[in-house]
């Protein structure tokens, strides 16, 4: 598999930073964010002016929880590629869960102007409406998505909305919502009510 692949590059050559980036990527890929952070330490290490492993690490940070560190390589990464509409995006996310309202809003913009068709960022938008209390808003932003793609965190948000606006039809997006992923209840209420800095 990836894994393997990039494990025999970085043996051939262990200053090779892009394979051991290459590497920790395909640890994110197979959902092991904690194998992930090794590799991608060393791409770092090895060759700090390169974007990818910064972006990649953040990545794992976030899928950690550990989000203070997240937003740090986020910003590592944006200095050294300042059109990256992914690091635009993912950094909204990250400050949308730090309760960084008006930061992310900024960043998600950034991203959609850098490319219109984020629709991660769109998701992050809503969740920042729902943030901040404005329901028509997050509604609209996740229309945007689920035009698009069957996304259960825009389902599910979109449905929370419609709840504190008492529109009867939450319920749909909610079933919606916990059939495309039965731990998506859990998982949103869990960024409306983030651990400070993490």
């Amino acid at each position: 598999g990836a894994v393997a692949d990039f494990q025999k590059a970085t043996t051939i050559n262990p200053r090779y930073s892009e394979a051991l980036n290459s590497l920790g990527a395909a640890y994110i890929e197979k959902d092991d964010p904690g194998a992930a952070l090794s590799p991608l330490n060393r791409a770092i290490e090895l060759n700090p002016g390169l974007a990818k492993p910064w972006n990649n690490r953040a990545f794992a940070y976030s899928r950690l929880n550990i989000y203070d560190r997240a937003l740090a390589d986020l910003n590592e990464t944006l200095a050294r590629d300042a059109e990256n509409s992914v690091a635009f995006s993912n950094r909204c996310w990250v400050r949308a869960v730090l309760n960084q309202l008006p930061e992310a809003r900024a960043d998600c913009q950034r991203a959609i102007m850098l490319d219109p068709r984020r629709m991660a960022a769109f998701d992050n938008l809503g969740l920042i409406a729902l943030k901040a209390g404005q329901y028509e808003d997050a509604i609209s932003n996740y229309n945007r998505v689920i035009e698009v793609t069957s996304n259960a965190a825009s389902l599910y948000g979109r449905g929370y909305a419609k709840q504190k606006l008492n529109n009867p039809d939450y319920a749909k997006d909610f079933d919606s919502a916990i059939g495309i992923d039965p731990q998506i209840a859990t998982s949103f209420i869990s960024l409306l009510t983030p651990t400070p800095g993490r």
